[in-house]
């Protein structure tokens, strides 16, 4: 593993160990010390910070991390569009706890984690990390998925208010394109409507005018086709791995 943290790699087990609460000090005679075989109290934490990963381009990403872990960890994703003298410019962060559900996909090219494990009294086990293995998914490096299921659909029965309605699809963790067809089914008179999809949240919300009404803010349901492409859905376990739902 290449990184950096609180703890040490023991090379005779192959993992990376906490540092223990005795020091050199508490040791009087040293006639059958072979190995550091400290204690440990609780509240010992052991935190270990990794490389950091290129996804090849700024885009949407599902971060995928597999940890081989004494204890339930939380994440730290310190996420970003540059590096410079080997760190992340101006980084954004998402915090992931074990068995939080949802994970969303993150925005940037390059990716860093932060792994903390505790000690404490409810939890004996020794923290430690004996590997780590990344995957980073991103929207322009892998296959995405392609639904266009949504036909003939009638916007007024989607959440929200009369030409502001909010779609949503179980099993999608990030939509990446999306695209509305309008229908003339169901229109009446000289009505023509005309749609904005808004990306910014975590649903698309359509936003649908009626262009020839007076000022051209009228706003109307109808009937349309909807398709797109998203990412899967990621979820962290109860262990604090993040995998596909």
């Amino acid at each position: 593993m290449i990184g950096t943290g609180n703890g040490y790699f023991d090379p005779v087990t192959r993992t990376y160990l906490p540092i223990s609460q005795e020091t050199w000090a508490d040791y009087s005679t040293w006639d059958s010390f072979t190995t550091w075989e400290g204690t440990y109290a609780d509240g010992t934490q052991l935190s270990y910070t990794s490389r950091i990963f290129d996804a090849g381009a700024i885009n949407k990403t599902n971060c995928l991390l597999q940890v081989a872990a004494g204890t339930p960890f939380t994440t730290t994703i310190t996420y970003g569009n540059s590096i410079s003298g080997g760190a992340i410019v101006s980084p954004s962060t998402e915090t992931v706890t074990p068995g939080q559900g949802a994970v969303p996909a993150l925005t940037g090219r390059y990716f860093q984690f932060t792994i903390l494990q505790e000690m404490d009294s409810g939890n004996d086990d020794l923290p430690f990390i004996a590997g780590l293995s990344v995957e980073l998914q991103s929207a322009s490096n892998v296959d995405l998925i392609s639904y266009g299921g949504a036909n003939n659909l009638d916007t007024s029965t989607l959440p929200g208010s009369d030409g502001v309605r909010t779609f949503s699809q179980t099993g999608v963790g990030s939509y990446v394109d999306f695209f509305v067809q309008i229908l003339t089914t169901g229109l009446t008179g000289t009505k023509m409507p005309v749609c904005y999809v808004d990306m910014s949240g975590a649903n698309p919300v359509l936003n649908i005018y009626d262009a020839d009404s007076y000022g051209k803010r009228t706003v109307m349901d109808c009937y349309v086709n909807v398709n797109f492409s998203y990412m899967p859905a990621i979820e962290a376990d109860s262990f604090g791995n993040i995998t596909e739902v």
